[in-house]
């Protein structure tokens, strides 16, 4: 008798162990495959920014033309020469006009 129970135990003792060692399996496999997730994502990031980075290079060749370089620097940085006005044309809105006479 006491011989089985010491068999019993130890048979136990195993099968709790397996189960733990399945569970373990279990959470590597999905980390692996989340894993493998992230990785395609980051390769695809990878491949937009090395997109961005030969657009930027053909616009950075692109600016040898001091036409271009000009161009830039007005419609980006809203820069002027020395000396110069910028006149800003806006339009009006009749509709306010025409909203507001509506509603009297």
């Amino acid at each position: 008798m006491n011989k089985r129970l010491l068999w019993l135990i130890v048979i136990i003792i195993l099968l709790l162990s397996s189960f733990n060692v399945i569970l373990q399996i279990k959470h590597s496999l999905s980390k692996k495959k989340s894993t493998r997730e992230e990785i395609i994502a980051v390769n695809k990031k990878i491949e937009e920014i090395k997109a961005d980075i030969e657009k930027y290079d053909k616009k950075i060749a692109s600016l040898d033309d001091e036409f271009e370089k000009e161009k830039v620097a007005r419609n980006m940085f809203q820069m002027v020469k020395e000396n110069e006005v910028i006149y800003k044309y806006v339009e009006k809105n009749n509709n306010k006009t025409e909203n507001t006479e509506e509603e009297k």
